[in-house]
């Protein structure tokens, strides 16, 4: 059984080794190259939970997903014509499955999640950028309804622009 939670300054160190290193090392293995020593950086996580933004999923007591959502988007993604407004948008970041977790529901589980938190914040709309050489999660928005409306180059190469009415 899955459970979410606000994360706690307490989670930090499972978060970052437990979810965010092993999940890099099993992207790299199987030759998607999106994150690095570079991003996302520990701190990048501790911003998100001092910030009260930062969720993690927990199944059998330990640390299965975290996700990030708030307002705020890179730069670029000014550049896209977005089918809803900005003021009613939430943005998904670092949503990140343990892979000892993976291949079990849990990335689909964490998206529900993230609606209904939207949803219960006032927002009419989810955007995300995604890498465009991960096709897992690829997968995972456009079988859970997010739309490529656009496209952007990020550090690591081309990203598609995502979105989802809710």
């Amino acid at each position: 059984m899955l459970t979410f939670r606000k994360a706690t300054p307490a989670d930090l160190d499972e978060i970052f080794e437990k979810v965010f290193l092993a999940a890099i090392d099993e992207m790299d293995r199987c030759g998607i190259y999106q994150w690095d020593e570079i991003y996302p950086a520990k701190d990048d996580i501790a911003a998100d939970i001092l910030a009260e933004e930062g969720t993690v999923g927990v199944s059998n007591g330990k640390i299965a997903c975290f996700f990030a959502i708030n307002q705020t988007a890179d730069a670029q993604y000014a550049s896209c014509q977005w089918q809803f407004p900005q003021e009613s948008a939430f943005v998904i970041h670092r949503l990140c499955v343990s892979p000892a977790f993976q291949g079990q529901g849990i990335a689909s589980q964490a998206v529900a999640e993230i609606e209904k938190q939207i949803k219960a914040l006032g927002g009419k709309s989810i955007r995300l950028d995604a890498f465009s050489q991960n096709p897992a999660a690829l997968h995972l928005y456009q079988k859970k309804g997010f739309n490529m409306i656009g496209e952007i180059i990020l550090r690591k190469g081309l990203f598609y622009l995502m979105e989802k009415e809710l």
